[in-house]
C-alpha cells in the first residue's frame, strides 16, 4: 500500500465510522428523491435482454410456492371482475363451430347407450300405451253410460228404482248392462266369422291343391260340412276363451268378464254348460230378454250355468283368471281369489258378486 492510500485510509475510515448512517437515512426525503429520478431515462439504460438472459427461470419457478399462491387468490372476486359480455362479444362463435369436426364427434357418441340411459324407449312406450289406454277407457265409459240409460228407461217403465252408476272412476266389479254385452257379441261374431272364413279358405285351397276336389259350398255336400265346421269353430272359440280367460275377444275389448255367482273364475264344466246353452238363448230372443229386464242382467245361459257378466277393466286383482295369473308370473295352482284390499268401487251394488252371494241358493 503506497503512502497516499495509507493516508486516505487513515482519514476516511475514522470519518465513515463517525457518520450516523441511520440518522442520515432518516433525514432523506424518499418521495422527493423518487420524484427527482428520471425513470424513463433509467429504464432506457437497462438492457432487458441481458437481464432476462441472466434469469434462471427454472430456479425461479422452483422457488414459487404454487399452493400458497393459489390460496391467496380470491376466485369470487376474480370472476366478478370478468366482463362476460365483453368476453362473449370478442368470441368468434362461428370460427369455433367451423373448427369442430362434427363427424368425428358424432362417430364417438354411442347413440344406443345414450337412448337407453335417457329411457327413450320407455318414454315412447309409456306415452303410446297411455294414449291408447285413455282412449279405450273413454270408449268403455261411454258404453257404461249407454247401459245405464237403457236400464234406467226400463226401470222407469216398471216403476222400480233406477240403477246407480258404478262407484269411483272404474266400473270394474259391477254387473254389465245390455248395450255392452250386445257390442261384445257383435265383435265376437265379426271375429268368429272372419277367423272361420280365413281358415275355411286355406283349408279349401289345400284340399283342392292336394286332392283336386272342388270345395264349392253350393255343391258336392260341402255346404253341410262348412256349416258343421262353423259350429265347431264357434264352440271352440267361446269354450277356450271362457276357460282360460273368462272372456272372449269381444268381451275383453269392451271390458267384460264372465265369473261365477260368488265372483270367482269359471270352472271348466260351467264354461261348457254356458256354451252349450248359449244357442238356445237366441230362440225367438226369449233367453236374452232378462239382460234388459232383470236386475242381475243374466240371460238364460247365465242362469243355467250359474254365471254372471261383470265389467272388468283390468284394474283389480279380485278373482283374476287363470290366464291373467299366468301372465303375471304366478303359479296356476294357487287359489284364484286374491285376498287384497278392495277398491273403492268394489262396494256391493245390485247384481254385484257380493250382493248376489247372499241370494245364491
Amino acid at each position: 500500500m503506497n503512502p497516499v492510500e495509507r493516508l486516505l485510509g487513515a482519514v476516511i475510515n475514522p470519518v465513515v465510522d463517525a457518520v450516523d448512517v441511520d440518522g442520515v437515512v432518516s433525514k432523506v426525503d424518499v418521495d422527493r428523491l423518487v420524484n427527482e429520478v428520471d425513470l424513463d431515462a433509467l429504464l432506457e439504460k437497462v438492457d432487458l435482454d441481458a437481464l432476462l438472459a441472466r434469469i434462471d427461470v427454472d430456479a425461479l419457478l422452483a422457488r414459487i410456492d404454487v399452493d400458497a399462491l393459489v390460496d391467496r387468490i380470491d376466485v369470487n372476486e376474480l370472476v366478478a371482475r370478468v366482463d362476460v359480455d365483453r368476453l362473449t362479444e370478442r368470441l368468434d362463435v362461428q370460427s369455433v363451430v367451423d373448427r369442430v369436426d362434427l363427424d368425428t364427434v358424432l362417430s364417438r357418441v354411442d347413440v344406443a347407450a345414450l337412448a337407453r340411459r335417457a329411457g327413450i324407449d320407455d318414454i315412447v312406450s309409456e306415452a303410446t300405451r297411455g294414449v291408447s289406454a285413455r282412449l279405450l277407457e273413454l270408449a268403455r265409459r261411454q258404453i257404461v253410460g249407454l247401459d245405464l240409460i237403457v236400464s234406467s228407461i226400463w226401470a222407469k217403465l216398471v216403476r222400480r228404482p233406477r240403477p246407480a252408476p258404478p262407484h269411483g272412476t272404474s266400473a270394474t266389479g259391477a254387473v254389465a248392462g245390455p248395450v255392452s254385452r250386445l257390442l261384445a257379441y257383435f265383435v265376437d261374431f265379426a271375429v268368429l266369422t272372419a277367423g272361420y272364413s280365413i281358415s275355411a279358405a286355406i283349408l279349401s285351397y289345400l284340399v283342392q291343391l292336394f286332392f283336386g276336389d272342388d270345395t264349392d259350398v253350393g255343391g258336392n255336400g260341402w255346404g253341410a260340412a262348412f256349416g258343421a265346421g262353423w259350429m265347431v269353430f264357434a264352440f271352440l272359440y267361446w269354450m277356450v276363451g271362457l276357460t282360460i280367460a273368462g272372456s272372449s275377444l269381444g268381451k275383453a275389448l269392451v271390458g267384460l268378464r264372465v265369473v261365477r255367482m260368488d265372483g270367482t273364475p269359471l270352472m271348466g264344466r260351467q264354461a261348457l254348460v254356458r256354451v252349450l246353452v248359449y244357442p238356445f238363448s237366441f230362440v225367438l230372443g226369449l233367453g236374452l230378454v232378462p239382460i234388459v229386464t232383470a236386475r242381475s242382467h243374466r240371460a238364460l245361459h247365465d242362469k243355467v250355468a250359474r254365471t254372471q257378466v261383470l265389467y272388468d277393466w283390468g284394474d283389480s286383482d279380485h278373482a283374476v283368471s287363470p290366464l291373467t295369473r299366468w301372465l303375471r308370473g304366478r303359479p296356476a295352482t294357487e287359489e284364484w281369489i286374491v285376498t287384497t284390499a278392495k277398491h273403492p268401487h268394489d262396494e256391493p251394488s245390485p247384481g254385484s258378486p257380493s250382493a248376489d252371494r247372499a241370494s245364491t241358493p
